[in-house]
């Protein structure tokens, strides 16, 4: 009976999906954009929501906040004009950077009547809906359990990144990430690489997707350390690599 009212009170809601995935994380996490569309159109189904949109931004960082992403500003542009009661994303780390980002925009969205749908907030199929009191609960402890396991990760990296080069593993410049190069057991910068990512920070900065981004770089003819074009993973890779050498620096 709770269940059918549910659905009822559900009835006629008009939503918003929001689908992001980056090649490697397609690869890693099997999250592809076919993925996420078949399930979110499933949910929508299944709590009778009227799907008015599907978007998608294929190659965007999760480090960029919503409003700076393509897809993103489209579902921004649709609650702000109201022209949605509820944006369904399948994980948190799709549609945002971290807890606080989360927990803003879920804030704003809620004081302006709008319902977040998150349909595999931990990893084992559990959805939640922050219009409900339960729901908003367990998305803001969740949503702090995903940032202190991201941070987790960050410090774990860095600290191998670390150990490997005071044990003399890390020597090979061939191995040594885009932007650096191996001095005895020390990276050191390359100059010409570094500029490299420094227009990938302005280009991803922006709004180019990285796919874009790797066009952009092929059109001033930029190559990658084989000579060949950059691709996405690689843009991916050369990205993290700079903000763990920022943080090992400091």
């Amino acid at each position: 009976m709770a269940t059918r009212r549910k659905a009822a009170a559900a009835a006629g809601k008009r939503a918003v999906a929001y689908i992001r995935v980056s090649t490697s994380q397609q690869a890693e996490e099997g999250l592809s954009l076919d993925d996420q569309r078949e399930r979110l159109a499933a949910y929508c189904k299944l709590h009778r929501f009227e799907l008015v949109d599907l978007i998608a931004d294929e190659g965007e960082s999760a480090g960029k906040p919503l409003a700076k992403r393509t897809g993103g500003a489209r579902v921004l542009g649709l609650v702000k004009r109201k022209a949605v009661d509820v944006v369904i994303v399948m994980k948190l780390d799709r549609a945002f950077r971290n807890a606080r980002d989360a927990l803003e925009v879920a804030d704003a969205w809620d004081a302006a009547g709008v319902g977040l749908h998150v349909v595999d907030m931990d990893g084992q199929g559990q959805s939640i809906d922050t219009q409900s009191a339960v729901g908003r609960m367990l998305f803001t402890v969740l949503a702090g359990v995903a940032e202190m396991e991201r941070r987790l990760t960050a410090e774990r990296t860095t600290a191998a990144l670390a150990f490997k080069a005071r044990s003399g593993n890390m020597r090979i410049n061939s191995t040594a990430p885009f932007g650096w190069q191996y001095n005895g057991n020390e990276l050191a910068e390359v100059p010409a690489e570094q500029a490299v990512i420094k227009q990938v920070h302005e280009l991803r900065e922006a709004g180019l997707s990285l796919r874009k981004t790797c066009k952009a770089l092929a059109a001033r003819g930029l190559r990658n350390r084989a000579g060949g074009e950059f691709k996405p993973t690689q843009l991916e890779r050369m990205l993290r690599g700079s903000v763990r050498q920022e943080h090992a620096a400091g």
